[in-house]
């Protein structure tokens, strides 16, 4: 059959520049909470994800200090009275034998929360697909996923890492990305960030979580203009100056932290709140709260509550930059946030209320934890290197306001466009200002289509005119050579094994047009008018670092899965954030040596049986490790 590749080649070209034009317009992806409020340690909005092949449903609650999904296996309630019931409690399970696509790799610690004394936990890792949400969508689901698989009590249930960093497990040279990571640089979303708020059962009549990649809502929130560099410390980036806490109540207010302000972490993975001891014995000495050593929590019996009820207590969390002084946020919490229930296991014997306060060890362990999040409204923005607490909002019947957070490159194409002189009319000037939010991605794709159509136009003129075609291979050689010669023509050869090799495609029909994201909210041209949260991601006055994997068409080739993708290290936006709050430009890379990766800096620890050999063990592989007989010693 006879091909024409004056036609094939540039056709292909024009494909991949406009596929690179499609995923530069992205628009956020809402990750709809499930209608479930799961956990033992407190009511807790989870989120659902597809996990395997064929693909198996497991709730999860989001980390924003992981950066892997970390679910239960069923191993891990096969000891059980009630095995349905417990599968239910952790918020399902999932059984890699029950997935074609899983990938064994090996027995190795989780590496989450080792400050805070959960260093032991240990996983059954492995690759496999993740999906969002319980219906299917093909731009949302990736392969290759990092999924570790416990039997710990530790996290009872799932959770889904938000962090950026990548890991590896025995080859250095070939990380494994995270699922917010693959998800932007697959094109999916418009921007490297995200926004969380963790829900709260006890506001209306229970106000589910929200979580947005690339964007946030701007219903869910009060605007303020504070805005907080992300830490040097990739496993600690989220850290704030925690000024003061302040009670209010009905006998009047009262100071909570004697000492003074502290820098603490914000992270999602447990709902506790990790205070210097001698600001517990402040909130213990005003509202009665006693220390419980075996279960290492405050409880509250009914008398307490009902004090606790009657005074109606609301704290008040400053947060800056700093421990004192300079810009701040006030951000209040009710004594509800704080009403918590605990269950078996976490606590022995029957329903428990508690105060999610916990004693620090030392200046390591100050974190707000997830009841924190119930009443603050989170965004993180990697390609800045930045962070916004913002005071939620709840009303009833209020309706999302989804807003796309755009990458640095748009935004400075906006800024160009939005510098330009101009001659129109008011009305011609509003309808210009709605249509402005061409990224410059799609920029590029258009003009540089444009020039090939006119290069393509001219040279098939040319041809046309001289009766002469490119690339044209000898008739003998695609009509069949009776004589079996080979061609001596080196560009038709070449052409003619590469045909061979695609199974006689031409460039054009190998092509594979991805379609766009069916993203929840409004659509991205309605979305331009960030002016009311727009002290968030004001222009920078000194330089960023360039952004990630920033050329549009490369970021859309099909590439090797073995190949080292470039990956994004938000730390240049960090080293000198206590005194620097501006971001200062730095051509350094990624490296993981600077990276805290599960798999080569948390081995397995002990605790488990040794008859389970890990990928290096001299036995030899083995199958994946049944996590159904694994006990602690």
């Amino acid at each position: 059959m006879r091909r024409n590749y004056v036609f094939s080649l540039p056709c292909a070209l024009i494909s991949l520049l406009a596929a690179a034009a499609v995923a530069a317009d992205a628009a956020p992806v809402v990750f709809s909470a499930s209608q479930n409020w799961d956990g033992i340690d407190g009511p807790w909005s989870t989120f659902s994800v597809r996990l395997g092949n064929p693909e198996q449903i497991v709730r999860v609650l989001p980390s924003t200090s992981g950066y892997n999904v970390i679910v239960n296996l069923p191993g891990a309630c096969n000891e059980t009275s009630d095995y349905n019931g417990c599968v239910t409690a952790r918020a399902g399970v999932f059984d890699p034998s029950g997935s074609k696509t899983w990938q064994e790799q090996g027995l190795f610690g989780v590496g989450m929360q080792a400050n805070l004394g959960y260093g032991n936990v240990n996983g059954d890792f492995g690759l496999d697909k993740v999906g969002l949400s319980v219906v299917v969508n093909p731009n949302l689901t990736f392969a290759g996923q990092v999924i570790g698989g416990i039997v710990d009590e530790a996290f009872y249930v799932g959770l889904f890492g938000l962090g950026t960093q990548p890991t590896n497990f025995t080859d250095l040279s070939q990380p494994h990305t995270s699922f917010f990571t693959s998800l932007h640089d697959s094109g999916v979303i418009p921007s490297y960030t995200w926004s969380y708020s963790a829900g709260a059962k006890y506001q209306l009549t229970g106000v589910l979580g929200t979580m947005i990649f690339g964007g946030y809502d701007s219903s869910k929130f009060t605007p303020n203009d504070l805005t907080i560099p992300m830490s040097p410390d990739v496993s600690r980036d989220l850290v704030v100056g925690l000024q003061s806490i302040t009670a209010s109540y009905s006998a009047g207010s009262k100071l909570l932290m004697p000492s003074g302000g502290i820098f603490t972490f914000v992270d999602s993975t447990l709902p506790f709140i990790w205070l210097p001891v001698d600001a517990c014995e402040a909130f213990e000495k005003t509202f009665g709260l006693t220390w419980n050593a075996t279960s290492e929590l405050y409880l509250v019996n009914d008398t307490l509550h009902e004090t606790l009820l009657a005074q109606n207590p609301t704290f008040t969390f400053r947060i800056g930059i700093s421990t004192a002084g300079g810009q701040f946020v006030d951000l209040a919490l009710p004594y509800a946030a704080f009403d918590l229930e605990a269950k078996s296991p976490f606590v022995e014997g029957n329903v428990t209320r508690y105060f999610p306060l916990k004693r620090a060890a030392n200046a390591t362990q100050y974190t707000l934890g997830r009841a924190f999040l119930q009443e603050t409204y989170l965004i993180a923005d990697y390609e800045r290197g930045n962070f916004s607490l913002s005071q939620c909002v709840f009303e009833a019947g209020s309706k999302s306001v989804v807003t796309a957070i755009k990458s640095i490159a748009d935004e400075n194409a906006a800024s160009q466009s939005s510098a330009a002189p101009s001659n129109t009319s008011s009305a011609e000037g509003s309808n210009k200002s709605k249509s402005a939010g061409i990224s410059t991605g799609a920029i590029a794709g258009i003009a540089i289509a444009a020039v090939l159509a006119l290069l393509i136009g001219g040279s098939l003129f040319w041809a046309k005119k001289k009766k002469r075609f490119f690339f044209k291979p000898k008739p003998h050689e695609l009509e069949g050579n009776s004589s079996g010669s080979e061609s001596n023509d080196p560009a038709a050869v070449m052409l003619a094994d590469a045909e061979g090799e695609r199974g006689g495609l031409s460039a054009y029909e190998m092509h594979s047009q991805k379609p766009a994201v069916e993203a929840h909210g409004s659509p991205l041209a309605e979305m331009q008018d960030i002016h009311p949260v727009a002290g968030f991601y004001a222009n920078k006055a000194q330089g960023r670092h360039e952004m990630h994997d920033a050329t549009p068409i490369g970021a859309e080739l099909e590439t090797d899965s073995s190949q080292v993708h470039e990956m994004f290290d938000s730390s240049v936006y960090q080293e000198i954030h206590s005194e620097h709050p501006t971001p200062v430009p730095s051509a350094r890379r990624f490296s993981w040596m600077e990276t805290p990766i599960s798999a080569t800096s948390h081995p397995a620890s002990t605790g488990y049986t040794d008859s389970i050999p890990g990928p290096n063990d001299s036995r030899g592989p083995s199958p994946r490790p049944e996590f159904s007989s694994m006990r602690k010693g």
